[in-house]
């Protein structure tokens, strides 16, 4: 995904041809997944969450294997020159975990099993993408649902 990103964005989000959702799903058997959707969902918060994102993905490793993930969370929050004193009040409020839950329970409904997904939609067609695809395979199936009358 991190080379097919660019291009999808460059080519199909950028020149307003495909708009996306974000959804959270924190996949059963990670700890600290759900914990990182709300990290994310409070950078949101302060118009930050794509950073979060990015920087939750590419320090995965350590977090993931972390006992407490809390303490790299918040380093994250403060390398992307969070509000901490907002970044903190927002962990503990529980609407940004229902959020997060919420996001993981629509998931589960409609067949979602892993990360990364993609739901493409066009009006009343659609396609279910599960896994990371090439560029190419993406571009297919966008420029088939975006061709659909």
């Amino acid at each position: 995904m991190l080379e097919t990103e660019p291009q999808l964005k460059k080519e199909y989000i950028e020149t307003g041809l495909v708009r996306v959702i974000y959804k959270h799903f924190p996949v059963p058997g990670h700890q600290h997944a759900p914990l990182a959707g709300i990290v994310a969902e409070c950078a949101g918060q302060q118009g930050k969450f794509w950073r979060m994102h990015d920087r939750l993905f590419a320090t995965q490793p350590e977090w993931a294997r972390a006992q407490d993930a809390r303490p790299v969370f918040d380093r994250l929050a403060q390398e992307i020159e969070l509000d901490m004193a907002a970044y903190q009040s927002c962990l503990d409020d529980p609407r940004v975990a229902e959020k997060v839950q919420r996001d993981f329970d629509e998931g589960r409904r409609v067949g979602v099993r892993g990360t990364p997904n993609f739901i493409i939609l066009k009006g009343q067609r659609g396609q279910f993408v599960p896994g990371a695809i090439s560029y190419e395979q993406f571009k297919q199936v966008l420029d088939a649902i975006l061709a659909a009358e």
